[in-house]
């Protein structure tokens, strides 16, 4: 237990030990709660690992709550089991690819949080009362000195029967988020079709997902259109 070093039976140093909790800053990520609430305290990763070199070692670390983006409220992320923290100028985590748009280190001196696999669920409230829907993979998610950074595309989230906007029908046909360095792209966007109550045809709507910095979140920017036949 706890964080040691070890030296050889001829007092040579051999390596250190380490059994940490690293914490995560709120402003990057934070923590939910099984009602999907967000908590007070941060996102807190346990390890254990060892390293002879300050400059070249990799972590693997565990999480056992899922998470929001800060900017991204509502969007529960769960994290696959492989999580690491690369603190390594020589090398980097198994499978490393940052996400397309990333403006930082891609080289093999990339430092940071990186995780290869995740799942994102959608705000309850877009989803029908009672209806569980399958979470959407996403991949090559990273948290540096400067923020989040990860890129989520996906199609056929919601269908007419799982979906609902204010009570109206509602579907997710395509999703994409880019944040990079916890700032949203400008290009975030949601597309799909909406039903309203005096008509079984579907409008078309295009969504932007913008920042709202007086709510410590994001707003919608609905564009509804007829769908041509």
């Amino acid at each position: 237990a706890g964080t040691f070093a070890k030296w050889d039976s001829e007092g040579k140093f051999e390596e250190v030990v380490v059994n940490a909790t690293v914490n995560v800053s709120k402003e990057y990520i934070v923590p939910l709660d099984v009602e999907g609430n967000r908590l007070d305290n941060r996102v807190e990763l346990d390890t254990r690992f060892s390293f002879k070199d300050w400059n070249n070692w990799i972590a693997k670390l565990e999480v056992d709550k899922p998470f929001e983006i800060t900017p991204l409220k509502g969007f529960k992320i769960e994290a696959g089991e492989n999580i690491y923290f690369d603190h390594s100028d020589s090398r980097n985590a198994n499978a490393f690819k940052a996400p397309d748009r990333y403006k930082g280190d891609k080289t093999v001196e990339f430092m940071g949080l990186y995780i290869p696999k995740l799942h994102l669920s959608v705000p309850n409230s877009f989803v029908a009362k009672g209806v569980d829907v399958t979470p959407v993979e996403f991949n090559n998610f990273i948290i540096d000195k400067d923020g989040v950074s990860t890129t989520i595309i996906s199609k056929q989230i919601l269908d007419i029967s799982t979906g609902v906007l204010g009570g109206w029908g509602f579907t997710i046909d395509s999703l994409y988020v880019n944040i990079s360095h916890n700032n949203l792209d400008s290009l975030t966007y949601m597309s799909g079709g909406v039903r309203t109550p005096i008509s079984e045809t579907l409008l078309a709507y295009s969504c932007n997902l913008l920042h709202d910095n007086e709510n410590s979140g994001f707003g919608y920017q609905f564009m509804v259109n007829p769908i041509n036949d």
